[in-house]
């Protein structure tokens, strides 16, 4: 169990090799001069693995016999403006291997696929994700994660979306993507 916070004032907490006894109700009170922000988050851990997730497994031993490829350089943070492009990019320490190739992409948890604004690469030693254009719900927490041979490797970065420009003087950027679906319902 270890907490740490980003140079740009994120807080994780990340619970590793967890167990069913881990699941519980976790919070965080962040208090500062001028005030304080209280948060949650609900962990259920449904299922153990027992001794195959532990040093004495036949997985770590394959993994100590043949190297996975790895993060060979750390995933920056991004700060952007709304219609301007963007690009996360990370790099290995080796080729990637056959059962490797599967590099997932996710914004705020959510898995991302190619789209017409989204490109995501993968290279032997390399993988990225550009947005063509950015919006203001493109802003989140952005991880990569490399399949290994006992789970996934994963890097983290946030992406910072500014407003645009207005396009008068003196008007607001853009909005947000804001959607009425029925402005007669309480």
């Amino acid at each position: 169990l270890g907490c740490s916070q980003s140079e740009f004032g994120m807080l994780t907490l990340d619970i590793s090799r967890c167990s069913l006894d881990d699941s519980a109700e976790y919070s965080v009170v962040v208090k500062n001069p001028y005030g304080e922000a209280y948060s949650f988050a609900t962990v259920l851990v449904r299922k153990y693995y027992g001794k195959e997730s532990g040093f004495d497994s036949e997985i770590y031993k394959r993994t100590l016999m043949r190297q996975d490829a790895d993060f060979a350089s750390t995933l920056k943070p991004v700060f952007t403006r709304e219609k301007e492009p963007f690009t996360l990019f990370c790099s290995f320490t080796a080729d990637l291997q056959e059962h490797q190739r599967d590099i997932r992409w996710f914004r705020d948890g959510e898995l991302l696929k190619d789209s017409d604004r989204r490109q995501i690469k993968c290279g032997d030693c390399d993988a990225s994700l550009t947005v063509s254009c950015a919006y203001k719900e493109d802003e989140g927490f952005y991880s990569v994660r490399i399949p290994t041979q006992d789970g996934y490797s994963e890097q983290r970065a946030y992406v910072f979306v500014r407003d645009a420009a207005a396009a008068t003087a003196g008007a607001p950027g853009s909005p947000l993507n804001v959607q009425c679906h029925d402005v007669n319902r309480n």
